[in-house]
């Protein structure tokens, strides 16, 4: 194998001997003062990446995947290209045309940049997998033979892009120590559709724990505000919080949410779509029952004098949930639900937690009596 030819490294790669980002850096050495990306743009979104890079300090890449992927006056072009055809940026966006946006000025200038070369490899929807040098050669006759480059290494690339991508698994060890604890895991990709589920996790879709699955394979829950932030930790870019934790009350009981932003680097940050994994715990409590409805409640809140959110603990206790649960589920400190359940005691005269959870479901709740 030559050590510099790009086609023999992919395969090379392919099989393990050399990384992709070796890859890389051969298509860079081929232009003296290029800088090279294969990367991923979401043409919908505006969002994208530079995954593998030769020529770039990490201050370029930041600044790029923060503040101009979503500029790029160049990816609206490579939408309508055909996939696998080598072009020279002029022959996109005349450079007349190019140097009066702020792409230009803010990320091509400082670099020296004058024109460019690309290929998208892949199209998926409106994702693009593409392989870019950035040079300071301008003029479609000065790039003409790196752009010819690019379009001998697109299929290549592309038949090695299908081996290596994988959906994301729960099989295997992990599954079998999460199934273990009695915990159930998701993989939720791009829309909250479903990749991959473990046999707890669908056992409690559909059972009135408000988790279900639509017609499309995406998971919808009772509670939009706790759908909303998973939908967040899809987000490109990342999310200031990766990560959170609450509770999904359903009809039936409640159910722990762990859900965390699977973060891929390099290679895995080019070929798979955003992906979340959602950990759920079922939370039982003294009764296999549904919780009592809210409004059973009601005349009991006003014969003992409970507050809205002393009838919001009553009945979440009934649910089965740990004082912990309940104040993560209503977003205060456990010391706050405890003086909530000492509170609701006095008022109802029950003596301990679980009397005052058997009262609550029996629906038998008295005000204690004088004397």
């Amino acid at each position: 194998m030559a050590a510099d030819d790009p086609v023999d490294l992919i395969y090379a790669a392919l099989v393990g001997e050399v990384p992709l980002s070796r890859v890389v850096s051969a298509v860079n050495a081929t232009v003296p003062d290029g800088r090279t990306t294969l990367f991923h743009h979401d043409v919908n979104d505006g969002h994208g990446r530079f995954a593998l890079t030769a020529g770039f300090d990490q201050g370029d890449i930041h600044r790029y995947d923060r503040d101009y992927a979503k500029v790029n006056p160049w990816m609206p072009h490579a939408a309508l290209r055909p996939v696998g055809r080598g072009v020279v940026a002029d022959q996109m966006l005349p450079f007349e045309m190019l140097r009066r946006t702020a792409f230009h000025d803010g990320f091509l200038r400082p670099l020296g940049v004058r024109s460019a070369v690309g290929v998208t490899i892949e199209r998926s929807g409106g994702r693009l997998f593409l392989l870019s040098i950035l040079t300071g050669a301008g003029g479609i006759e000065a790039n003409t033979r790196h752009a010819a480059l690019l379009g001998t290494l697109a299929p290549h690339l592309r038949r090695a892009m299908r081996v290596w991508r994988r959906a994301p698994s729960l099989e295997g060890t992990t599954a079998a120590v999460l199934e273990t604890l009695g915990t159930g895991a998701m993989i939720l990709g791009s829309g909250l559709r479903v990749a991959g589920s473990s046999r707890i996790a669908a056992s409690l879709v559909g059972t009135g724990r408000g988790l279900e699955v639509d017609a499309a394979g995406r998971l919808r829950l009772s509670d939009p505000q706790i759908e909303a932030r998973l939908r967040r930790l899809l987000d490109w870019p990342l999310p200031a919080e990766p990560e959170f934790e609450t509770v999904l009350m359903g009809d039936g009981q409640a159910t722990r949410l762990r859900a965390r932003r699977l973060v891929a680097e390099g290679l895995s940050a080019l070929l798979d779509e955003p992906s979340v994994i959602l950990l759920l715990n079922p939370l039982t409590g003294l009764h296999d029952g549904p919780l009592p409805d809210p409004a059973r409640l009601d005349p009991v809140a006003r014969s003992c004098g409970l507050t809205r959110a002393e009838t919001e603990v009553l009945q979440a206790l009934a649910g089965g949930l740990a004082p912990a649960d309940i104040a993560t589920l209503r977003g205060v400190t456990t010391e706050t639900v405890r003086s909530q359940i000492k509170a609701l005691r006095m008022k109802t005269g029950a003596r301990r937690q679980a009397d005052l959870v058997r009262l609550a479901l029996a629906g038998c709740l008295h005000p204690p009596t004088g004397g």
